[in-house]
């Protein structure tokens, strides 16, 4: 039977972060978990129900996961985020997978998103992560918004990790505001430069993309909610990418 490493980066994510351990143990071969030096009952939790958990100051999420890897002992991972739970038809599949002879390098995981208890189905949160790999194979090289790049060869995985993605509107601020930071600062690193026009085009392609074109507006004020966060997040992205040019000058 092939081992399974479950790695998860987490930072005061003692809400989600039991359920999350809770719903791999049953065939995660050890669970490594890096903590950005949560002040709540993360950790206390996590070494609670077995994890090993190691302290890394947060930098970028990539480095978080990269080190997540240098910690773990066994050719497979799974990578779920502390807010997503395994359920049993998915965890069985990873199981079948890892075992197969004829398995891939990586597989893309889609995802079940949910605002607050309610389920999304519409405005582009019908998506893939790539979470189970094999080790030696994956590497992240993004600041925010990262992937697993994977050498080698890629499949899809058929049942859905449960994401609970935004518990309420306080915490979907508090990610946009700290994931908007971590994008300007990508983008500046990549040479872009501030633009007044996609200041101004951006947030309004965001929310109409998001809630008429991808039809958000089918999961009722949820949807509406998101397609005008996720538009102010464009704004912030854009502002901030100002200000670090306004800095470096």
């Amino acid at each position: 039977m092939a081992k399974i490493s479950v790695c998860i980066i987490t930072f005061n994510e003692e809400k989600f972060v039991g359920q999350c351990i809770e719903a791999v143990k049953g065939f995660a071969d050890e669970i490594i978990v890096v903590d950005s030096h949560s002040f709540d009952k993360t950790v206390q939790i996590a070494k609670k129900l077995g994890a090993k958990v190691f302290r890394k100051k947060f930098s970028d999420f990539a480095a978080q996961r990269n080190f997540a890897l240098t910690k773990a002992k066994n050719e497979w991972i799974f990578f779920p985020d502390p807010d997503e739970i395994c359920p049993k038809e998915l965890a069985q599949e990873i199981v079948e997978t890892v075992n197969s002879k004829n398995s891939a390098d990586g597989y893309w995981i889609p995802y079940k998103n949910h605002y607050g208890k309610k389920e999304l189905k519409y405005g582009g949160e019908s998506y893939y992560h790539m979470r189970l790999f094999r080790r030696k194979n994956a590497k992240y090289d993004q600041i925010v918004h990262e992937e697993a790049k994977i050498a080698g060869t890629e499949g899809k995985m058929k049942n859905k990790i449960i994401h609970f993605s935004y518990p309420d509107l306080s915490d979907l601020l508090q990610k946009l505001n700290h994931y908007s930071s971590l994008e300007a600062k990508a983008r500046k690193m990549k040479g872009e430069k501030f633009s007044l026009l996609k200041l101004i085009f951006h947030p309004v392609g965001s929310f109409f993309y998001r809630l008429i074109w991808w039809k958000g507006i089918l999961d009722g004020l949820e949807g509406l909610i998101l397609a005008t966060t996720f538009a102010f997040y464009r704004f912030q992205v854009n502002v901030k990418l100002w200000e670090l040019e306004r800095k470096s000058r």
